[in-house]
């Protein structure tokens, strides 16, 4: 609300930094003024819950709904303070990318100073630099041991710009690996035949076996069919005929 305020230059109505001028002797200013009280009074109530606004939308100037509200929810921040200090505590990188990981904790770090103004200068940034490295993952080990051997050592920006180039460079080796495998793999293919009776040699033998039998049982059984035929051609009985007439006995010569 603050920001807010301030970029429509009216933040001195609610801190009452513009007073208002003597409607008596300035009636002009005061009717200038007054037009703008009320525009922030405004703004500020129908940016309220209607519960709330209606407990302080009968003040006649922005500056006494202001101190009203702030009596009612203003409460210490050492809760908040505690609550922000245990998440950069327990932030860690895990699955996030190098540059969603610093921006979440770069918020939690400017909450915390508009908090807490006690810390300031090179302890505060040493501070935060040892916070960034230890919520990196292990793959940015080596990376980070760099970065403690400075001497005198980076800001927090620094550290993430050179944390940030090693995840493109790591993304950039793993991309050109599984381009190489693929590209292998494919050429592999390609020279070796995927058929099963291409990659096994005993199968066309089998093939070859089994015509040549195939050739053999062809060849034996006609010479086993010829013996035959020539065996009962030599027999005595083939020279046996017989003759027949009409009417009368078979006659064996």
């Amino acid at each position: 609300m603050t920001l807010a305020l301030n970029s429509k230059n009216k933040l001195g109505f609610v801190n009452d930094s513009i007073k208002a001028p003597s409607e008596e002797t300035d009636p002009e200013g005061y009717a200038t003024w007054s037009r703008c009280n009320d525009m922030v009074h405004s703004w500020i109530v129908n940016a309220l819950s209607p519960e709330i606004s209606n407990s302080v939308i009968y003040y006649s100037t922005a500056h006494e709904v202001w101190e009203d509200l702030r009596e009612q929810f203003s409460q210490g921040n050492a809760p908040r303070i505690f609550e922000i200090q245990r998440d950069i505590a327990y932030l860690r990188q895990e699955q996030l990318f190098v540059s969603t990981y610093y921006t979440k904790l770069k918020g939690l770090w400017d909450e915390l100073a508009s908090y807490n103004n006690a810390i300031h200068g090179a302890q505060q940034d040493q501070q935060k630099l040892m916070q960034f490295l230890m919520g990196l993952n292990d793959t940015y080990s080596a990376i980070r041991g760099q970065i403690l051997l400075m001497n005198p050592l980076p800001s927090v920006r620094q550290a993430y710009s050179s944390v940030s180039q090693e995840e493109k460079q790591c993304l950039l080796s793993s991309t050109y690996a599984a381009i190489d495998s693929s590209s292998s793999a494919a050429m592999a293919v390609r020279s070796n035949p995927t058929q099963s009776d291409m990659s096994d040699p005993t199968v066309h033998m089998g093939h070859k076996n089994h015509d040549r039998k195939r050739g053999n049982m062809k060849i034996s059984g006609k010479i086993d069919d010829d013996m035959v035929q020539a065996q009962a051609e030599d027999s005595p009985i083939a020279h046996t005929v017989e003759k027949w007439d009409t009417g009368s006995k078979p006659v064996m010569s």
